[in-house]
């Protein structure tokens, strides 16, 4: 029996209590949003190849980043190498070129010392009594002459154009 409210009756209700409707609850519905994407194989594999792919798109960067500054540096040691044997360079071929001076005038001057020793003074070759002795040694001392004057002046030109 219903009672339309009048004031000697009850109401006995055998409906429902009343329901809230789902939308006022949660708007977006996200509770539900992670539970329903979480027991979804595809929906958690494809959630891992995005967390994946934002690891190496920021990683890869990062790893190429420190071995570019690596290989700078190792660039740069290698630059400063090259350039240092670059400048001594030349200051070895300075070297060899005063070595190769040395060495000529240290020749130069054993075989002036070497003539000179073997010249005869003009009385020396007066005083032999052999007349084909004298001649003899007279033309060995006017060639070594030669010869020394010869080389002074190869020696001189050497040098000037050196």
């Amino acid at each position: 029996m219903l009672d339309d409210g009048s004031a000697g009756g009850k109401l006995q209700n055998h409906s429902r209590p009343a329901r809230r409707l789902e939308c006022y609850d949660d708007a977006l519905r996200v509770d539900h949003l992670f539970v329903d994407i979480l027991n979804t194989p595809q929906a958690v594999a494809a959630i891992l190849a995005a967390a994946f792919a934002l690891v190496s798109g920021i990683g890869g960067p990062l790893v190429a980043l420190l071995i570019g500054s690596r290989q700078a540096a190792a660039n740069q040691t290698s630059a400063n190498a090259a350039m240092l044997t670059a400048k001594t360079a030349g200051f070895r071929e300075i070297a060899k070129l005063r070595m190769s001076w040395m060495d000529t005038l240290r020749d130069t001057l054993a075989e002036y010392h070497a003539i000179l020793m073997t010249l005869k003074d003009k009385e020396t070759i007066e005083a032999i009594a052999d007349l084909d002795e004298r001649k003899t040694l007279q033309k060995a001392n006017q060639e070594d002459f030669e010869k020394l004057v010869l080389t002074r002046h190869t020696t001189r030109f050497a040098s000037e154009q050196g």
